[in-house]
């Protein structure tokens, strides 16, 4: 098995999930669909934060 990283990761725009295996914490392997919901969901997050405060 691979390195383990910490629990927060940041990939740049340039990572080819289609190439590259990435699996996330209970061992799935992350999907470019996947990413996309991630970053949508966390887009999301950051503009609640903006608005409350």
């Amino acid at each position: 098995m691979g390195e383990k990283f910490s629990d927060h990761v940041v990939f740049g725009p340039d990572i080819n999930l289609d190439k590259e295996v990435v699996l996330d914490y209970d061992g799935t392997r992350l999907t470019e669909a996947k990413a996309e919901e991630i970053a949508s969901r966390n887009s999301e997050l950051r503009s609640a934060q903006t608005k409350n405060n």
